[in-house]
């Protein structure tokens, strides 16, 4: 998983995501095990968001290349607290290869 041109912010929480420093991208099971689970408690457990594909489906852009973009929505109210564009490639058996994930707010 690679995050690409992450906000300053972002960035400065890389720690706390669990993402090596100072590059912000996780490679392997472990790492991809501690990141999504350092974000599942940091988002998703407290029961303050939730995460939704927004635009539908996802896309397929080119064989093997799928796009899917999503929000981060508060549960209280349904603003969107953050939004972002994951761009994934998938090996010969449908697996993901690579996250490429742009946060865009």
């Amino acid at each position: 998983m690679v995050l690409v041109d992450p906000p300053q912010a972002m960035r400065e929480a890389a720690t706390e995501s669990a993402f090596p420093v100072p590059r912000l991208e996780v490679r392997g099971h472990d790492e991809i095990d501690r990141r999504v689970t350092q974000a599942y408690t940091r988002f998703i457990e407290p029961g303050e968001y939730t995460f939704k594909a927004t635009d539908g489906d996802a896309v397929l852009m080119a064989p093997a290349l799928v796009g899917l973009a999503w929000d981060m929505v508060s549960i209280a109210d349904g603003t969107v607290a953050g939004s972002g564009y994951d761009v994934l490639v998938l090996d010969d058996d449908g697996r993901i290869l690579l996250d490429h994930q742009h946060i865009l707010s």
